[in-house]
């Protein structure tokens, strides 16, 4: 059903909800259960909130709830400790299922730098992130500065930046990144989350966030947890607790594997425009 004013669940039911984008931050547990089992990584506390660091120290993985952006940013460097090569952030209201997609694929590539995701390498795909959203429904739109694909119901969006700007710039975050996906339900000015991938950001981790984006699978949340505003634009049905214990096992289980995962789910639909855009660099 869809949940409306005149047809809210009880303040406290478990329920599964869809879309993703529109159901609210979840359990946070779903990114750090996967770093704090993950052989050899290592968690510190810090003023700033929590810093989850790989065996090799080239990627940090942060939940910095006093930082400006209030959620997770993400760092990776080709030498350990270095000055990062990209940087991606989620602000503090970014469904968990999607930091939790973006991270267990970077876990997966740490080892070997990602080449099992290149050309060669058993877990690569051509298939980009817009490919991923246009096999599910989603739509092409373009303006002088930036590529969108939206979702059928215009609440989410992937842009792609269609200028070059100055790398370091773009690290500390005075100009926009490469690539950003958002939700919210006032497009103009209303409250949103989003999630910013600067330039060298590896696209297969951008393509698993964008899987777990456009997911047509609904999400466990309690009534408590989802935010007020978005009511009008969820579907939701009750859930018992071993259901919804069920859900999220499954969507753990899915976000194991989310690197993998997107690949079939627009593989019947690539769109090279959006896989492979030719821009110059600097």
């Amino acid at each position: 059903m869809t949940s409306t004013p005149h047809q809210l669940p009880a303040e406290d039911d478990d329920l599964l909800v869809g879309p993703v984008y529109l159901a609210g931050p979840g359990n946070p547990a779903l990114v750090t259960g996967h770093l704090r089992a993950a052989p050899g990584w290592a968690e510190s506390q810090t003023p700033y909130g929590r810093v989850f660091s790989s065996p090799c120290l080239r990627a940090q993985i942060a939940e910095l709830p006093s930082s400006r952006y209030g959620g997770w940013k993400i760092s990776w460097s080709r030498e350990p400790l270095a000055v990062p090569a990209w940087i991606a952030t989620f602000t503090r209201n970014t469904p968990a299922e999607i930091v939790s997609a973006f991270t267990t694929t970077l876990m997966r590539g740490v080892d070997d730098d990602h080449k099992d995701f290149l050309p060669g390498g058993p877990h690569y795909t051509p298939i980009a992130p817009g490919d991923v959203l246009i096999a599910r429904g989603w739509k092409d739109e373009a303006n002088a500065l930036y590529q969108y694909q939206y979702s059928p119901d215009r609440h989410a969006y992937l842009s792609l930046r269609k200028y070059d700007t100055d790398f370091h710039d773009e690290l500390e975050g005075c100009v926009s990144a490469e690539r950003s996906m958002y939700a919210c339900v006032n497009a103009a000015n209303g409250p949103r989350w989003y999630a910013d991938f600067t330039s060298d950001t590896p696209l297969h981790l951008i393509t698993a966030a964008a899987d777990a984006l456009s997911s047509p699978a609904p999400v466990a949340r309690n009534r408590r947890e989802l935010p007020e505003r978005n009511l009008p634009y969820l579907t939701s049905r009750p859930a018992a607790s071993s259901r919804v214990t069920a859900a999220r096992a499954r969507t753990t289980a899915r976000l194991l594997v989310a690197g993998s995962s997107a690949a079939p789910a627009a593989a019947a639909a690539t769109h090279p425009g959006v896989a492979n855009p030719r821009r110059s660099r600097r």
